[in-house]
């Protein structure tokens, strides 16, 4: 499995990582490293199932990949606030685990993030699969818009002033929730794809994702976690070009 992807997949269920918020089933799109995937179910974290569950799938067969879409509505049992992760078994009855999920019911204190590339990167098989892109909820907030300015003024003979150029963008700060560094690495990752977006708005990271080390908190297990920052700005420039 990809050790880049925020869903991650394993023959076990990891217990020293955060859960990941989920609001809908619609908030998950995620690859899996085989084409045999049969049934799906939910589970708390002793791997006890709760409720069986229903998806769709496409075949990537030059990459051998089975593209996974939740379906249905997240049922009541799952709403109870406490973990569970999703258990895949594929025709060979071998099970695998997703990391662990909570049902979220505020989504202002969370953003959807939705990303791909036009081609294979940081080992995500994209080159056939762009229409496939990946999708995980994630406790991170764009805040505080600003729209960074630059024009060109003409001044004529007669002292008029005379706009020649003018570009307006937006940008917003990217703040986290308290994270491990691995879970920092995804992240970073997963805005230096090309297409990337944040409630459905397509932005590009224009500055240093930085991480504050000096202000540090820790998991019950000991990781240490830490929360981060960066300049993301809207894909679309707005402009005024006059010459």
């Amino acid at each position: 499995m990809n050790e880049f992807s925020l869903v991650t997949i394993s023959s076990s269920i990891l217990t020293c990582v955060q859960p990941l918020p989920l609001n809908a089933f619609s908030d998950l799109l995620f690859y899996v490293a085989t084409r045999e995937i049969v049934s799906l179910s939910y589970c708390d974290l002793t791997s006890t199932e709760i409720v069986a569950g229903t998806f769709t799938d496409t075949e990537i067969t030059e990459d051998e990949l089975q593209y996974i879409t939740l379906t249905g509505s997240i049922p009541n049992n799952l709403k109870t606030g406490n973990c569970f992760v999703i258990k895949l078994t594929d025709a060979h009855a071998t099970e695998f685990y997703t990391n662990p999920f909570y049902y979220e019911s505020d989504t202002v204190k969370t953003s959807l993030l939705e990303y791909g590339c036009d081609e294979s990167q940081f080992g995500f098989e994209y080159g056939t699969t762009k229409a496939f892109p990946n999708k995980v909820r994630l406790k991170v907030l764009l805040q505080y818009p600003a729209f960074p300015q630059e024009e060109k003024i003409y001044i004529d003979g007669n002292g008029v002033r005379h706009l020649l150029y003018s570009k307006i963008d937006r940008e917003y700060n990217l703040q986290t929730e308290y994270f491990t560094v691995d879970m920092h690495e995804k992240i970073i990752i997963a805005l230096s794809h090309d297409t990337v977006k944040f409630n459905g708005l397509q932005l590009q990271k224009t500055g240093a994702y930085e991480i504050n080390y000096e202000n540090e908190d820790q998991l019950s297990c000991g990781t240490y976690i830490y929360q981060a920052s960066a300049k993301l700005t809207k894909n679309t420039t707005l402009r005024n070009n006059n010459c």
